[in-house]
């Protein structure tokens, strides 16, 4: 399970920087990822696992994922997807759909990242 997160992680910046290779398909890889990540945060729904990703060992990065990250990501997916859909029949760039895709890769990062989460925590525990 943390293959596909870490990979669900990336998708959204490998397929953002890909789009210049490939302007034509803009519209339809930004559409993929926003489906994609509904897929995740539905399963995430769905089948609640609760997992912890420490990246960089302890100095690093701390993801948790759970139901309530799965929530924010849904919401990320449907929001993204509506304005892809909305987009559709304008005259955007390739450079708006690469914005679009990194900042809704970006948003996720920021649903499963726990250590704003664990220094809340620690602030509550001392008592500020």
């Amino acid at each position: 399970m943390s293959t596909i997160t870490i990979a669900w992680i990336a998708l959204p910046f490998f397929v953002g920087f890909s789009i210049y290779l490939f302007p034509k398909l803009d519209r339809y890889l930004t559409l993929v990822v926003a489906l994609a990540t509904f897929a995740y945060g539905l399963g995430q729904l769905v089948n609640p696992v609760s997992q912890t990703l420490e990246l960089l060992d302890s100095f690093g990065v701390t993801l948790i994922i759970d139901s309530l990250s799965g929530y924010f990501i849904l919401t990320n997916a449907l929001v993204t997807a509506a304005v892809i859909l909305y987009c559709w029949s304008g005259d955007k760039t390739s450079f708006f759909y690469t914005q679009a895709i990194i900042l809704h890769g970006s948003v996720n990062a920021v649903f499963i990242c726990g250590d704003f989460i664990s220094l809340y925590v620690a602030l509550e525990v001392i008592g500020i």
